[in-house]
């Protein structure tokens, strides 16, 4: 597979995320919810990418999705692990036998 510099380019999205972390039932979630009137019997499951909720990136992206009128939950199944935030700028990391090495379980 042949890949061009910008499809394999990382990017760490900046602001400031403006949703809660919350414990739902011992997990740990970022929880969006819109500003104005929005369906209360209804949230989207936010599943982010192998960074997980602790890169801004995800946040931002479920705050966006809550300013449309959509409540979010984000919710961390790496258990607070998932790759290191530094890693979004090494994007040839993931085509490493370390990466493997080091992440199994993603």
């Amino acid at each position: 597979m042949s890949l061009c510099k910008d499809c394999i380019q990382g990017v760490c999205h900046e602001g400031e995320p403006l949703g809660t972390l919350e414990t739902i039932d011992s997990v740990a979630c970022y929880i969006a919810t819109p500003t104005v009137d929005y369906a209360k019997d209804k949230v989207i499951l936010f599943l982010p990418d192998t960074f997980g909720i602790k890169l801004i990136n995800a946040k931002l992206l479920a705050d966006d999705f809550a300013k449309h009128s959509f409540k979010i939950v984000a919710i961390d199944y790496f258990n607070g692990g998932g790759l290191p935030a530094d890693q979004v700028l090494n994007i040839s990391f993931f085509f490493t036998d370390a990466f493997i090495i080091e992440y199994p379980e993603l």
